[in-house]
């Protein structure tokens, strides 16, 4: 058992090259897709890109809404 600096307690420690080959594996996954094929990926990218003004709206500013619209979005939460 280890303390860190903070006062935390530590279990166990991992060797550093563990974190760097997962590093470098997880880019592979995730650049490998755009090179194999490169329109496929880009429209599945631009996909995902359209739904974020939604996020936006529905999450991130979703208490700044005035309660009209509120009340109209719960009223379709209870529809689906």
């Amino acid at each position: 058992m280890l303390t860190n600096n903070v006062g935390l307690i530590s279990f166990f420690q991992v060797f550093i090259g563990i974190p760097i080959i997962m590093v470098i594996a997880a880019c592979y996954l995730c650049v490998s897709p755009f090179v194999a094929d490169a329109v496929g990926s880009l429209i599945a990218l631009a996909i995902i890109l359209a739904g974020l003004p939604f996020y936006a709206v529905f999450v991130v500013y979703y208490e700044k809404l005035p309660l009209w619209y509120k009340n109209a979005v719960g009223k379709l939460k209870i529809l689906f």
